[in-house]
């Protein structure tokens, strides 16, 4: 009688975390989005600090010779 009691009560909570989408393992909508802003920002601030930064291209030979 007891385990069944307490099967029905398991089976309740079960029914009651899964009905609110919390369900283990399962990712939610706002943390994947979280994660996804946070690396479109990481890959704009990459960006910018990339075109910002200056050259590090060594400056070209001359073109004239030698004599």
């Amino acid at each position: 009688m007891t385990t069944d009691r307490e099967q029905r009560k398991t089976n309740e909570v079960t029914q009651h975390v899964a009905d609110e989408g919390n369900v283990p393992g399962k990712p939610s909508k706002p943390g994947i989005l979280a994660i996804v802003a946070i690396v479109l920002i990481g890959t704009a601030l990459i960006y910018l600090a990339s075109a910002s930064a200056p050259s590090n291209r060594p400056n070209a030979p001359s073109q004239s010779s030698p004599k």
